[in-house]
C-alpha cells in the first residue's frame, strides 16, 4: 500500500482547500444571478398582467361606449352635412347621458336603491382611477373590482354581460351594488 508524504497530503490539503472555495464564490455567484432572474420575472408577470388588464379596460370602454351610443337612435338625413351635424349631436347626447347615468348612480347609491353592474375584473394589486364609466369598488375580501354599468334591472345587466361576452370578455359576470358597495 503506497504511503503519502506529509508534503503531499499538505498540497492535497490545499487543492481541496481551493475547491471548496471555488465551489462557495460558484453557489455564491449562482444563488445571486438565480435571484436577478426571479425579480425580473416578477417584473415581466407584474408588466404583462397589467397590458391584460389594461387592454380588458380598453375593451370594456369600448363595449360601454358602443352600448351607449346603441341606445340612442341616430336619425337618418338626407344630405352628408346633415349627417355629419346629427351624428356629433348624438355624440354630445351620449355624453350627456352617461354622465347623468353617473349622476343617478351616485343618487341612488344615496338612496339606497339596489342597482346592478357587470364585474369585468378583481384585483388586490392594481388600483387606477378611471373617468369612464367604469366603476372602482373595493369588497369584502379585499378586491379591487371593476364594474361597468348602472342598470335598474338584472335584465339590462345580462343584456350587456351578452355583449361583454361576445366581445371575448368571457369571465365578465353580473353583480347587485347597494349602497356602492357590492352584495351576493
Amino acid at each position: 500500500m503506497p504511503f503519502l508524504s506529509d508534503e503531499e497530503v499538505n498540497s492535497l490539503n490545499h487543492q481541496i482547500d481551493n475547491l471548496e472555495q471555488k465551489r462557495s464564490q460558484l453557489d455564491e455567484l449562482n444563488n445571486n444571478y438565480l435571484e436577478q432572474l426571479k425579480k425580473q420575472n416578477a417584473k415581466i408577470r407584474a408588466l404583462i398582467a397589467l397590458c391584460i388588464v389594461l387592454f380588458l379596460l380598453l375593451i370594456a370602454a369600448v363595449v360601454w361606449a358602443l352600448f351607449a351610443k346603441k341606445t340612442n337612435k341616430i336619425e337618418t338625413v338626407s344630405t352628408p352635412v346633415k349627417k355629419v351635424s346629427s351624428i356629433e349631436k348624438t355624440e354630445k347626447d351620449t355624453a350627456k347621458q352617461v354622465t347623468k347615468e353617473i349622476q343617478l348612480a351616485n343618487k341612488d347609491a344615496e338612496k339606497e336603491v339596489m342597482t346592478y353592474g357587470v364585474q369585468i375584473g378583481a384585483y388586490r394589486k392594481f388600483d387606477v382611477e378611471f373617468s369612464s364609466g367604469i366603476k372602482k369598488i373595493k369588497n369584502q375580501y379585499g378586491l379591487i373590482c371593476y364594474v361597468i354599468g348602472n342598470f335598474s334591472t338584472l335584465e339590462k345587466a345580462q343584456e350587456f354581460q351578452l355583449i361583454l361576452k361576445d366581445l371575448k370578455l368571457t369571465e365578465a359576470f353580473v353583480v347587485k351594488i347597494y349602497k356602492g358597495e357590492i352584495v351576493e
